[in-house]
């Protein structure tokens, strides 16, 4: 029977009580010798952690389990949504013991804003974290592949909707927010009037319930200079949306209310982020001298940054362990649209790797969602 430890002293491939850090070693220390120890060391850190992965797989699936009502929130972050793909990889395979399984029926409700909505709604739609992966790679790869040259993007946004529109009912068809099974909320700005106005599409409400999926993706997604606006109709009146990143790029506290409204008893948050990147790599003392030319193109990062780990903080205090966010480091900076194939899969295994390295965080996750957690 497998041992589960963390990332320090893993189980070791051959079985035997003790840990990979206290296997037995020898006083030869030739080149050849070394070598040969370092091969085999590898071989066995690599099936020491797939044994490991096995193991959470295999214990306690919450599927199993009488747990508590799980609410997933997805941040917003263009591109970098493929960094949540790569969490959900091994968070599904923690949690549920699978990658292949859709992921709605764990899920009580999932709210989310820009990318972070589009994800929500396939897991809404019944699609599962492997689906999505390939899902979101090919969407990237297609949608993001032509754009307008640089003196047209000064008058336009950058790249043509009816691409991404066409990619989106290729997915979704005609699914309607009233047809799915998991409640959905995505966010958006309602720009129709001088006053932009915060707004919440909602799966489970009667006045949305006939608006498509893919109208309610192109409306959570518009980001404004990338994306047209999307005009949808609401009744007898025409809406402009924009992307739901401007007034909550991390809907945790649209997630709290909405979950109250649904009446869950007692709800467990998941918050997957797409990474937090540097907003500038000066100094702060540089900073603090930095002009309109600088303040251009950085003061939206910082501006979006800050409100997401605001909001976050809120929510701790609010909910004190209920609330588990996972939402790696990343190197550098990077645009909305940053897609290389070399990108795309730095993101991929970034946030893998970051699951991977907070265990204990997802165990803590599986106590808090039995009915037995504090």
């Amino acid at each position: 029977m497998w041992r589960c430890t963390t990332m320090t002293g893993v189980p070791w491939a051959g079985g035997t009580g003790r840990t990979y850090n206290e296997r037995p070693r020898t006083n030869r220390t030739t080149p050849s010798r070394r070598r040969r120890e370092s091969a085999r060391s590898t071989r066995r850190l690599t099936s020491a952690r797939t044994c490991s992965v096995r193991w959470l797989a295999s214990h306690q699936r919450l599927g199993t389990l009488d747990v508590k009502p799980l609410v997933v929130v997805h941040e917003a972050g263009g591109a970098r949504g493929i960094v949540t793909v790569g969490m959900w990889q091994y968070l599904s395979l923690f949690l549920f013991g699978s990658t292949i399984q859709p992921l709605g029926p764990h899920v009580a409700l999932t709210v989310g804003c820009s990318v972070g909505g589009l994800l929500s709604l396939l897991l809404a739609s019944g699609f599962s974290p492997g689906e999505m992966r390939q899902l979101i790679l090919d969407f990237s790869a297609e949608v993001f592949s032509e754009k307008r040259g640089p003196l047209c993007r000064l008058f336009r946004p950058k790249y043509k909707t009816d691409k991404l529109e066409g990619l989106l009912r290729a997915i979704f068809g005609g699914t309607r927010l009233g047809d799915l099974e998991t409640p959905v909320a995505v966010t958006a700005v309602d720009a129709s009037s001088p006053y932009p106005t915060p707004f919440l599409l909602k799966s489970w409400e009667i006045r949305y319930k006939d608006i498509s999926v893919v109208d309610a993706v192109l409306a959570t997604t518009a980001a404004p200079s990338y994306f047209e606006g999307h005009r949808l109709k609401l009744g007898s009146r025409t809406r402009t949306f924009l992307d739901g990143g401007f007034y909550a790029a991390n809907p945790i506290q649209e997630a709290i209310v909405e979950s109250r409204a649904l009446k869950l008893q007692d709800p467990v948050f998941l918050g997957l982020g797409t990474g937090r990147e540097k907003a500038y790599s000066a100094s702060g003392s540089a900073i603090a001298r930095k002009g309109a030319l600088f303040w251009m193109t950085h003061a939206s990062d910082v501006f979006i940054g800050s409100s997401r780990e605001a909001d976050a903080h809120i929510a701790r205090k609010m909910l004190g362990d209920r609330y588990i966010r996972f939402d790696p480091m990343l190197e550098q900076e990077y645009e909305l649209d940053s897609l290389t194939p070399q990108v795309l899969d730095e993101f991929l295994h970034k946030g893998m790797e970051h699951v991977h390295h907070n265990l204990p965080l997802v165990a803590h996750l599986k106590r808090m969602l039995c009915q037995g957690g504090a």
